[in-house]
C-alpha cells in the first residue's frame, strides 16, 4: 500500500473511530440514566421507574448497535493497515442479554430489579473496556498518520 492509499485508509479509520467514540459515550450516558432509575426502582419506584429504566436501556442498546457497526468498520480498516484483526466490539452485545422488560415492569420485585441493575452494571463495564480499546487503537492510528 502506498503512502497516499495508507493516508486515505487512516482517515477513514479515524472517521469510524470518531463516530464509535460518540456512540459509546451516548450509550454510557443512557446506561448511567438507566442505573439511576434502576436504583429508584429498587427502593420503591414502581412500574413507572421500571418503565423509564428500560427506556434508557433500549436507548443504550440503540447506541451500542451503532457503535458496533462503526467498531467493526474500524477493525476492517485496521486490518487493511496491517494492524491485525481486532474485535473492538467485543462484549457490546446487549441484545444477547436477557432484558425482560415485561417481567421486570409487572412483577416489580427486588430480585428482578437487582438482576436488571447487575446487567446494566456489566454492560457499563463493557462500554468502558470498549472505550479503552478504542483509545489505544486511535493512538496507534495517530502514530501511523504522523509516520512514527
Amino acid at each position: 500500500m502506498d503512502a497516499m492509499d495508507q493516508g486515505d485508509v487512516v482517515q477513514r479509520a479515524m472517521g469510524c473511530a470518531r463516530k464509535a467514540r460518540r456512540s459509546l459515550a451516548d450509550a454510557a450516558e443512557a446506561l448511567k440514566g438507566a442505573r439511576r432509575w434502576g436504583l429508584f426502582d429498587l427502593f420503591g419506584g414502581g412500574w413507572f421507574a421500571s418503565s423509564i429504566k428500560h427506556d434508557r436501556v433500549n436507548e443504550a442498546r440503540s447506541h451500542l448497535r451503532r457503535a458496533r457497526r462503526y467498531l467493526r468498520a474500524l477493525g476492517e480498516e485496521c486490518a487493511a493497515l496491517g494492524l491485525g484483526g481486532r474485535r473492538l466490539d467485543a462484549g457490546l452485545n446487549a441484545d444477547r442479554a436477557s432484558w425482560n422488560r415485561g417481567f421486570d415492569v409487572w412483577l416489580d420485585d427486588p430480585f428482578t430489579d437487582m438482576g436488571a441493575q447487575t446487567r446494566i452494571g456489566n454492560l457499563s463495564k463493557a462500554v468502558v473496556r470498549a472505550q479503552r480499546r478504542l483509545a489505544r487503537t486511535v493512538d496507534e492510528l495517530t502514530k501511523l498518520r504522523s509516520g512514527e
